[in-house]
């Protein structure tokens, strides 16, 4: 559940392309991310109704909590386009272990990002349509997320989608996947691991 507590708005950090003058020029691979032994579930899966129904669970709290839309738009009252909203690595919402931390991990991290894109709406006064990339996502996962109006990609196909006028949502990645989303473009917006600690 939300945090009751008046949220921090110095927690909001404007992020900016640092200089690589002084780093080595060499180009990072990216291959292991993408060939990590991740296979989707494909047996005794939740259906997708099923998933509907614990998300809308969470998301009525988040509803009932007005805080982050405060706070979206305190600070990002001044944008004009966001052209689309890419969010990385949610995780499935229909773990193997069957974990309720993990599925309420993902579905709260679902709701914030929605509620996020619902607030940028507002303030464009247009719509914004939601990507969602993560190599574990089985196929109820996909069809949960689609029945949301949304659209679910393949790795690197997300990553690259990323540009100036992007909302980027991605917490906890690996820091190659940043580099990966980030190669190209900064993004409009972004939530995330925090920059100093992916520049380790």
């Amino acid at each position: 559940m939300p945090s009751q507590n008046k949220p921090d708005t110095q927690e909001w950090t404007q992020v900016t392309r640092k200089s690589r003058k002084s780093r080595p020029n060499k180009t990072p691979s990216h291959a292991h991310i993408n060939s990590l032994p991740i296979t989707p579930r494909t047996d005794n899966l939740r259906s997708p109704s099923d998933l509907e129904v614990d998300y809308r669970r969470i998301r009525d709290r988040w509803e009932a909590e007005p805080r982050l839309r405060e706070l979206v738009s305190s600070k990002a009252s001044h944008l004009k386009t966001v052209s689309r909203a890419v969010n990385l690595g949610v995780g499935t919402f229909d773990p193997v272990d069957g974990s309720w931390e993990a599925k309420r991990s993902a579905f709260v991290q679902l709701a914030a990002f929605l509620v996020m894109v619902e607030e940028l709406e507002r303030i464009t006064e247009k719509k914004i349509d939601c990507f969602f990339q993560d190599p574990v996502f089985n196929t109820s996962d996909k069809t949960f997320l689609k029945n949301l109006g949304h659209k679910v990609v393949e790795t690197p196909e997300g990553c690259e989608m990323i540009d100036q006028d992007t909302f980027f949502f991605g917490v906890h990645l690996y820091k190659p996947i940043y580099a990966m989303a980030l190669e190209k473009n900064l993004p409009v917006i972004f939530v995330g691991t925090g920059w100093e600690v992916w520049d380790e």
